[in-house]
């Protein structure tokens, strides 16, 4: 296995976003290029659902998570499910997603609007 999963993004321009692989697990880190996702929400196709651990936010420049851990809220979105905060995710503020695999793909981003999408190759 390489050291970072091939990863396509959609619209790379309008998120930014860096795959930090663990053993046995990956963290996805993203954030807004501008403006602020708020509610945020992540979701990873239903029969994914369970490498979906949870989600985290914090300064951009923070790598020690302790107190970063926030409330979640289950979502089902039909074909997919995760999580929901109600933490602002700003250019400065990201999203950390906690994965137990690399799923096929996780969506992410504001809640009502369209979402952003890493597919990841197997």
């Amino acid at each position: 296995m390489s050291d970072q999963p091939f990863v396509q993004p959609s619209a790379p321009s309008s998120f930014g976003y860096e795959l930090y692989p663990r053993e046995s697990a990956l963290e996805v880190e993203v954030w807004p290029v501008s403006g602020t996702w708020s509610p945020f929400v992540v979701v990873v196709p239903v029969a994914e659902r369970g490498l979906l651990n949870s989600v985290a936010v914090a300064r951009r420049d923070e790598r020690y998570l302790d107190a970063a851990i926030v409330r979640k809220v289950d979502v089902d979105a039909g074909s997919h499910a995760g999580f929901g905060l109600h933490q602002d995710v700003t250019p400065t503020v990201s999203a950390r997603i906690f994965l137990s695999k690399t799923p096929s793909e996780v969506q992410f981003g504001e809640v009502g609007k369209p979402l952003h999408v890493l597919r990841f190759d197997p």
